[in-house]
C-alpha cells in the first residue's frame, strides 16, 4: 500500500508541476500582451542581408556591400517632417516633401558627417515635438 500512495503522490506532483508551467506560460504571453499590445514574435524581426556569390574562387574578392532587408511593416514609422539641405541651409517640408514647412538659420557646414549624410537622405521626424528637439540641438 505504501508503494501505491508514493506513486499518487509522485503523479499529483508531476501533474502540479505540469499545469504550473503551463499556467506560467499562459501568463507570461497574456501579460506580454496586455503590457504590449502584442505577442512577442511580432516584435522581434531579425534582419536578413543580401549577400552576392563569391568570385574569382575567393581570391582577392572583396566582401559586398550588405544592407538589412525589413522583413515586416511593422517596423515603418509614419512620419510628418522631413529636413533637407537647401542653399547650404536646412530647410523643413512636410512628409509629401512638396509643402515647405519652414526655413532655418542653420548652416550644413556647423553639422557633423553623420547628420549631413541623414539630412542628404532627408532626415524624418515623427512628430513636431522630435523635429524641434532636433532645431533646437543645432541652433545657435
Amino acid at each position: 500500500m505504501t508503494g501505491d500512495v508514493m506513486m499518487k503522490k509522485v503523479n499529483r506532483i508531476r501533474l502540479y508541476f505540469i499545469l504550473g508551467t503551463v499556467f506560467g506560460i499562459t501568463g507570461y504571453f497574456a501579460g506580454y500582451r496586455y503590457v504590449t499590445g502584442k505577442f512577442p514574435e511580432e516584435i522581434t524581426v531579425m534582419p536578413e542581408t543580401a549577400t552576392e556569390p563569391e568570385t574569382d574562387q575567393g581570391r582577392g574578392a572583396e566582401e559586398p556591400d550588405t544592407e538589412p532587408v525589413a522583413e515586416s511593416a511593422l517596423i515603418q514609422k509614419s512620419y510628418e517632417y522631413v529636413i533637407v539641405a537647401e542653399d547650404g541651409y536646412l530647410s523643413v517640408y512636410r512628409a509629401d516633401q512638396k509643402t515647405k514647412y519652414m526655413d532655418t538659420d542653420i548652416s550644413v557646414k556647423e553639422l557633423n558627417d553623420d547628420i549631413k549624410e541623414e539630412i542628404r537622405h532627408g532626415k524624418k521626424f515623427e512628430n513636431a515635438e522630435e523635429l524641434y528637439g532636433f532645431l533646437e540641438n543645432y541652433s545657435s
